[in-house]
């Protein structure tokens, strides 16, 4: 990470985020889970978990760095001018059905998680693609009302960060900052100011702790059925005027509930101790998740593998402890499970996937790996604190999304015309460039 800031043009990479996560989660939770809570784990617990923690991220730094060596000349794509108006009324429109989606679910008086369709929940994903869409055509289109344009659009923006705002949740926060960020640097090919792009992620994750620290303000005491959005509000008034910085920091550290670092430990010792592993299976399985469960009651649960798995029942036994429902391992912890100590493995080729984008986007100025590559990190923070099955679903809408608007409308950036309504050949590079970001999302 040190490296990384002092090189200023790689602030804009996977591994300044990545090790910013690394250094949170596998660091000061690691520090804080030896210091409070260490008579709830074995010695070699602990040091086998840092052991996985570590070869994983080296795994995702080794893939990163070996991909950027390869200095291969590709051919440059780009956005025809006439297209920007077209794009920014796609983005506008996506943005527009993500708050429809949201709003209309959030509103049901009873919100019934196990029989309503998901497709109606993570409608709300699709706000980050168009975002991004709307941001790259602001920046790039100088013919359009820009001013009323920004405006517009910090409104759109604003509503649909309003409810996960409003009830603390972390998730949905820190993929708006890395758009908000990352694209008026990528688009514009400017030498990224290191103080803006750091104070900017340290502000958002500090938003993510404080976010945890709010939620029991801002939902519903036990037995309060009737919790409106005054109610939310004078709950985030109240725990504002309790905050404190020091639980902020430092309570999730000294509880056992919830607590990645814990849990992480426990799994990959548990899984090694009775090699509970699924390989790649419960990856696999992810490619049928899109089916609705009403169609399908049997469907596997999202990550769940092939193989017979007994770790959770396991796991008290090794640790005299059991995880709490719904908690997660984090993703060093979910990718051992399925590959063992072949999972670095498995980092390093997201590294490299992520390499490639980022070298295209820096080096042609190419949107479509602009769009991929901002979507991947979008998502990095689900991949890091709770695993690759959830960051699937997003990354598919993160990528996904712009990969099909950009890829209908650029052409190469030394062609002089094009037909109207028609797309250019795609070329070796620019299949290639689209199969890394594919690979990103479904891997």
């Amino acid at each position: 990470m040190a490296y990384a800031w002092r090189r200023n043009k790689d602030v804009l990479g996977l591994p300044f985020i990545a090790c910013g996560m690394w250094l949170y989660l596998y660091g000061s939770m690691a520090y804080g889970c030896a210091v409070n809570l260490a008579d709830l784990l074995p010695t070699w617990t602990l040091e086998f978990g840092q052991l996985v923690a570590l070869l994983s991220l080296m795994g995702l730094l080794i893939g990163w760095h070996c991909a950027s060596r390869s200095h291969r000349k590709s051919q440059s794509f780009t956005i025809p001018p006439a297209k920007y108006a077209l794009i920014w009324r796609i983005g506008i429109v996506l943005l527009f059905i993500a708050l429809v989606g949201q709003y209309t679910f959030m509103r049901q008086e009873v919100i019934d998680y196990q029989n309503t369709s998901n497709y109606w929940y993570l409608m709300f994903y699709i706000g980050y693609p168009a975002t991004a869409l709307c941001l790259f055509v602001l920046i790039k289109d100088k013919s359009g009302p820009m001013s009323l344009r920004a405006v517009f659009l910090g409104v759109l923006i604003l509503a649909l960060m309003w409810q996960p705002i409003v009830t603390a949740r972390r998730g949905p926060l820190m993929p708006m900052v890395i758009v908000i960020l990352y694209i008026p640097y990528l688009v514009r090919k400017r030498r990224p100011n290191r103080l803006v792009v750091g104070s900017g992620l340290a502000i958002g994750s500090l938003a993510m702790l404080t976010f945890l620290y709010m939620r029991p303000y801002s939902y519903a005491p036990d037995g309060v059925s009737d919790w409106t959005m005054s109610d939310r509000l004078d709950g985030w008034q109240k725990g504002l005027r309790d905050l404190s910085w020091e639980a902020v920091f430092s309570e999730k550290q000294k509880t056992q509930s919830d607590n990645e670092y814990l849990y992480h430990c426990g799994m990959v010792a548990t899984i090694w101790e009775f090699s509970d592993y699924q390989y790649g299976t419960g990856y696999l399985t992810l490619l049928v998740n899109w089916v609705p469960r009403q169609l399908w009651k049997s469907k596997p649960a999202l990550g769940q593998g092939l193989l017979p798995s007994q770790w959770q029942d396991q796991l008290p036994g090794v640790v005299g402890w059991s995880m709490s429902t719904g908690a997660a391992g984090g993703g060093a912890a979910e990718v051992f499970g399925q590959f063992g100590i072949v999972s670095p493995l498995f980092w390093a080729i997201v590294g490299a996937l992520a390499s490639k984008l980022y070298r295209r986007s820096a080096h042609t100025g190419d949107e479509l790996a602009t769009a991929q590559y901002v979507g991947f990190l979008c998502t990095l923070h689900w991949l890091v604190a709770q695993g690759f099955a959830a960051m699937f679903i997003p990354a598919c809408y993160f990528i996904l999304i712009p990969t099909v608007v950009i890829s209908r409308y650029r052409t190469r950036a030394n062609s002089t015309s094009i037909r109207r309504g028609s797309t250019h050949p795609m070329s070796k590079e620019s299949v290639e460039d689209a199969a890394a970001g594919l690979g990103l999302a479904a891997l």
